[in-house]
């Protein structure tokens, strides 16, 4: 215990980057900027989400490559089975972005066509899913139509019944 001396204990001389003449990197504090979003023009978000996700799978895609370049020479260069699975791996990831950026491009045209569909060739539907081709549809005033149906205030006709009645009218249709 006489030798146990503190200046030497508190010294950062031999931990890297403490040494005169090294610079320690700081990093700045992540800000993140919120997004301007404009629902009533989507094409505005739309061009700008699909040059932000392209230039991403692009960069991600210029990494990858780099690595594995790196990672095949020295999977060549060693007799580590690990080394070669590590460039397995960087090529599968490679694969999957590439995967990736071909989906951006079909989703960006799956949004920007638009769909319709014909049943002749000179008369084009709407493909909203609703067909009122067999619907019946009132054309008039709403003053005829209740002259038709009669008014939410008119007296409507009651039926007079009781809860046996309607017991054995279900009997009576299902045997």
């Amino acid at each position: 215990m006489e030798n146990f001396n503190m200046q030497e204990l508190l010294s950062l001389d031999n931990i890297q980057g403490s040494a005169e003449g090294e610079e320690m990197v700081v990093y700045e504090k992540l800000e993140l900027i919120p997004v301007v979003s404009n629902p009533k023009d989507r094409q505005e978000d739309l061009e700008s989400d699909y040059t932000k996700a392209r230039e991403i799978a692009n960069f991600q895609t210029q990494m990858l490559m780099d690595m594995a370049q790196i990672a095949l020479h020295n999977a060549k260069n060693s007799d580590s089975p690990r080394h070669v699975e590590v460039f397995t791996g960087l090529m599968n990831q490679l694969t999957a972005s590439n995967m990736a950026m071909m989906k951006i491009h079909k989703e960006m045209k799956e949004i920007t066509d638009e769909k319709t569909t014909t049943g002749n060739d000179d008369k084009p539907k709407c493909n909203s899913g609703m067909n009122i081709e067999n619907a019946t549809v009132f054309v008039g005033s709403p003053t005829e139509l209740m002259q038709q149906r009669g008014s939410a205030y008119d007296t409507k006709p009651v039926i007079d019944s009781t809860a046996e009645d309607v017991t054995d009218v279900e009997r009576t249709d299902s045997e």
